[in-house]
């Protein structure tokens, strides 16, 4: 038993990788939710780069996870955008079937892509609204 978890761990650390979303994302977050759900392998960890230190932790640098997602690998190398994204399915096999077509879009439309729908994405800063935002009262049923 001990030897079997020696060899899972050591697989891990060199083949694992270690993702930095923005929390702050409600897209991210879900997608996350999503991956963590077909990461067999447990291959992958997930971790917001908005928590306290861990963009620090990690030696990259926070403006530029707040424009791509970062993915740093065992062997400390990382990868970004749409290259992160390859890494994550290459370490799921559920996923597995996608890496061609993520592939062909990397090669064909490169980071341009993912940068379209990470400049898009909303982002929702924890406690911004408290004293900047009107709350909105429901508005009245109709007929009434």
């Amino acid at each position: 038993m001990m030897r079997e978890y020696r060899m899972f761990m050591w697989i891990r650390r060199r083949l694992g990788l270690v993702v930095l979303y923005d929390g702050w994302c409600p897209l991210c977050t879900r997608s996350v939710r999503w991956w963590g759900r077909v990461n067999l392998p447990a291959l992958v960890r997930f971790v917001s780069f908005r928590e306290p230190g861990v963009a620090a932790l990690h030696g990259l640098d926070q403006a530029r996870a707040a424009r791509r997602i970062q993915a740093v690998a065992g062997d400390g190398s990382v990868r970004e955008g749409m290259d992160a994204l390859i890494a994550i399915a290459g370490r799921s096999v559920i996923l597995w079937p996608a890496l061609p077509l993520l592939v062909l879009g990397r090669l064909v439309v490169g980071q341009r892509l993912y940068d379209v729908v990470a400049r898009r994405r909303t982002v929702l800063v924890p406690g911004a609204c408290e004293e900047h935002c009107p709350v909105r009262q429901p508005s009245p049923p109709a007929g009434g």
